[in-house]
């Protein structure tokens, strides 16, 4: 499993879509002194994304990843100030190995059973259909723009009883990126979602986002705070 701690983390593909979420829901799932951004009055941003990861050593697996935009943390010894700040409150994978690497080394919190995640490319779009044993979890969909290198620095904060947690990570690969909204989501009826009201998001997308050939790469953990 030694591919597993190391860094980067390589991927096939990526998508990932934005969508507005009602502050107050986000405020329901926020833990105490993390803000998040507040692109109007009474909305913030929920991030959804899948990832198609290809690990050294043949190591395949897949992901998803629910995250609310928050306040940036911005002190001394974090690294350059970040594209945008993420705090992951639902993640899942396709293979155990992955979700205790996920949760023992990023603190990231794993739904417990194995999920299926299948990627349908067509010539300018991709989507992401998620599920477990229990059913569907989502659909996403991005279309594609206009496409280029792109390497950006981004701040994951994550929480579990033993306190508060941030990760600075670079995303570098071939990106497309675009605010057209003819991308989509769609949340089904099944517990990973329990933290959301599916009634209240608008399943298009403010941007969009679909990465090929990429890769994440972490600098070590921080704590920011106990429990």
């Amino acid at each position: 499993m030694s591919a597993l701690t190391h860094y980067p983390y390589p991927f096939a593909r990526a998508v990932i879509g934005f969508f507005e979420l009602p502050i107050e829901n986000a405020r329901r799932i926020l833990p105490e002194h993390v803000e998040p951004i507040e692109m109007h009055h009474g909305a913030t941003v929920l991030s959804v994304s899948a990832f198609d990861f290809r690990l050294e050593g043949g190591f395949e697996y897949q992901q998803i990843l629910m995250s609310v935009v928050v306040a940036p943390c911005i002190r001394d010894g974090v690294g350059d100030y970040p594209r945008s700040a993420l705090y992951a409150f639902a993640a899942a994978a396709s293979h155990h190995l992955a979700r205790e690497e996920a949760a023992s080394r990023w603190r990231l919190p794993q739904w417990n059973e194995d999920v299926t995640v299948v990627f349908e490319e067509r010539e300018h779009s991709i989507s992401a259909h998620a599920a477990d044993a229990g059913g569907p979890i989502l659909d996403l969909t991005v279309s594609d723009y206009r496409w280029e290198p792109e390497s950006g620095f981004y701040q994951c904060l994550m929480a579990d009883t033993s306190g508060l947690y941030m990760a600075c990570f670079t995303v570098e690969g071939k990106q497309s990126e675009h605010e057209e909204g003819t991308g989509m989501l769609r949340l089904h009826d099944h517990p990973f979602n329990r933290d959301l009201d599916a009634t209240e998001i608008d399943g298009a997308p403010i941007r969009e986002v679909w990465i090929r050939n990429g890769a994440q790469i972490f600098d070590p953990l921080i704590r920011l705070s106990d429990a």
